[in-house]
């Protein structure tokens, strides 16, 4: 997926996709050089017609640094429909290191969430 970084990055330095007791974690860790300054994050999230006929994107749950941000139960419904994207934004701050971990956790096993892009700005 793309990734957008405003600022200097020094890499993203993890994109994993988990399992933990049957669910699926999508977890980004990106490192910056900007200590503990505070960030904006856009997320950019789709429910495509083919994905959603056959059920395949389901509720989830977002964390930054740990901290809950917000559970999505229907990005279809969210985005106004089928076919259209969600932009989700978000403001924190950087860990004393400059780092800022993004974990997206799917609540039904098997649907998980559907990220297509992610903004950075610092």
């Amino acid at each position: 997926f793309p990734v957008t970084i405003c600022g200097v990055c020094r890499n993203v330095t993890n994109w994993t996709q988990l399992s933990s007791e049957g669910s699926i974690i999508q977890s980004i860790d990106l490192g910056m050089d900007h200590g503990d300054d505070d960030y904006t994050v856009r997320l950019h999230f789709s429910s495509p017609s083919s994905l959603v006929e056959t059920n395949q994107i389901g509720a989830f749950s977002i964390y930054a640094n740990g901290q809950f941000l917000e559970t999505i139960t229907d990005i279809t419904t969210a985005a106004g429909g089928q076919d259209k994207g969600l932009i989700k934004t978000y403001n924190g701050q950087l860990d004393g290191l400059g780092r800022v971990n993004f974990v997206l956790r799917e609540l039904v096993v098997g649907n998980p969430p559907l990220l297509n892009g992610l903004e950075l700005y610092v």
